[in-house]
């Protein structure tokens, strides 16, 4: 049995202190987010403020107040102008310290990720992206003073891709863990860059699972030590944490190689942050029944709100309506304000058969969030069947003939009993299915396939979008049909 899985929550990611989404995003405080990903805290760093290197210039930037001119007689060539961390610097003003620059970039980027939070000033002197950008700056005049800054790398990733440049971002990232593949912090960092922010595939989700186990060694082997010292908490460095319950936040490392452990409390926010991604990870890659175990401790870890979410998720995925019912039903309770929350607990009471609690739920989460959940489309299943059948006439000639060997059905929303039918379960966002074996193979059963009217009203906003996805859904399931799996199908752009 093969169906079209397409997930209807969204993978907006929750703007939080030092988030990794871009400056487009925009949340309401406290609620927990479909897809989290916020990043990994901004990072300070407790240098003695010295100079380590100097990062190389780039023509017609200037240096230590003199103007290196590049190769060549352009008169009509601009020099760059340097962006400084403080605005009143001068290329005649003292060097600022590491710890200076760092500090102020941590700060920018938590100031960012709270405008985006609330909402609030989004295109004045506080905006968002003037924010970032002033974190790019400190970031990168971090850099020309050691350009060995794991905490400068770090900052520098988080500012660009705040600001959308994920490519850029994805180098920053890199080159810190370049300079230290152990920092947990970047190494989080680069997780949820893979898991949440670069393009939805498998190989980016895989290449974020493995960074999200690294930290966790990374992160037991430094607890082991740690006991072994016997280090008293108290003698630990402390800086003010985030105010966000989500954010990893906590002190930085020190220089390196020299670092100093990081406090507890601290270590557990993040591995908390590293079990969540874990789950989500785990969940995108169609392994839910795996992602239970780090999404519960992530849990015991911190009570996020955000875990418990993606709990639900999971639980919906694999069919355990009653329990996806409990949780929802309590986040609804923790955080009564987030869309998302009321918008799963309905899809959940639709499975239930709990049409007129599902329809409230549904209808509070359009209330509150009406960009992210639009009035459905008001297609009845009587116009839904007669823009079927026009799609099926405009498919190729083979296509058409293969549909008439199995018996097309459509229906309002899955049978529990075909997304538990084989291993693993189906989740119940399915837009379509295949039942049976492929052609060519004896089959036991009737072959079928079926269109599932409300979950395909969800994924579109326009008629036309319906049609497309009607017609995309039909391709793939006639593709299950003459033996092509998930793998080939998504090659071929029917995903």
């Amino acid at each position: 049995m093969a169906a079209l899985r397409t997930r209807l929550h969204s993978l907006v990611p929750l703007a939080l202190v030092a988030s990794l989404s871009p400056i487009a995003a925009c949340h309401k405080s406290g609620a927990p987010s479909p897809s989290a990903s916020s990043a990994s805290s901004a990072k300070s760093d407790h240098s003695d403020g010295k100079a380590v290197a100097q990062a190389n210039p780039k023509p017609g930037d200037p240096q230590d107040g003199k103007a290196i001119h590049a190769a060549g007689h352009d008169d009509h060539k601009q020099p760059t102008v340097l962006r400084r961390c403080f605005s009143d610097d001068t290329a005649l003003s003292p060097h600022r310290s590491i710890d200076e620059l760092v500090h102020r970039a941590a700060d920018r980027l938590e100031q960012a990720a709270q405008q985006q939070r609330v909402c609030q000033d989004k295109d004045g002197p506080q905006s968002p992206e003037r924010l970032y950008q002033e974190a790019l700056a400190c970031a990168e005049e971090s850099l020309r003073q050691n350009e060995a800054s794991v905490e400068a790398h770090h900052n520098r990733a988080l500012a660009l891709l705040g600001l959308g440049q994920k490519d850029d971002a994805k180098q920053a990232i890199t080159h810190a863990l370049a300079i230290d593949p152990d920092d947990p912090e970047t190494l989080l960092g680069a997780a949820e860059l893979y898991i949440h922010q670069l393009a939805p595939t498998s190989d980016n989700t895989l290449i974020g699972l493995a960074y999200v186990r690294h930290a966790k060694v990374v992160l037991r082997r430094s607890r082991s030590t740690d006991l072994h010292k016997k280090r008293p908490v108290s003698a630990l460095p402390s800086l003010p944490r985030s105010t966000s319950p989500r954010s990893p936040g906590g002190p930085s490392h020190s220089d390196r190689p020299q670092r100093q452990a990081v406090k507890a409390s601290d270590d557990r926010a993040i591995l908390s942050r590293l079990l969540l991604l874990e789950g989500q990870a785990l969940s995108d890659l169609g392994r839910a029944a795996q992602a239970l175990t780090p999404l519960e401790e992530a849990i015991a870890l911190s009570d996020s709100d955000q875990a418990r979410y993606e709990r639900g998720l999971v639980l919906f995925d694999l069919c355990r309506f009653k329990d996806a019912q409990r949780t929802f039903a309590e986040l609804t309770r923790r955080v009564p304000d987030d869309a998302w929350s009321h918008h799963q607990l309905g899809l959940v009471l639709e499975m239930l058969g709990e049409a007129q609690a599902a329809e409230k739920e549904l209808a509070t989460a359009r209330k509150l969030a009406p960009s992210d959940f639009p009035e459905p489309l008001p297609v009845s299943m009587t116009e839904f069947s007669s823009l079927v059948d026009k799609e099926i006439r405009a498919l190729p000639v083979g296509l058409r003939s293969d549909l008439k060997l199995v018996r097309l059905e459509l229906s309002e929303l899955p049978d529990v009993s075909d997304l538990t039918a084989d291993q693993p379960t189906l989740s119940p966002t399915i837009v379509g299915l295949f039942r049976g074996l492929p052609l060519g193979m004896p089959d036991s059963e009737p072959r079928s396939i079926v269109l599932y009217r409300k979950n395909l009203l969800r994924i579109v906003t326009t008629r036309d979008e319906l049609s497309a996805q009607v017609r995309t859904t039909l391709m793939h399931e006639l593709g299950h049909l003459r033996g092509e799996d998930d793998d080939e199908l998504r090659a071929r752009g029917l995903e």
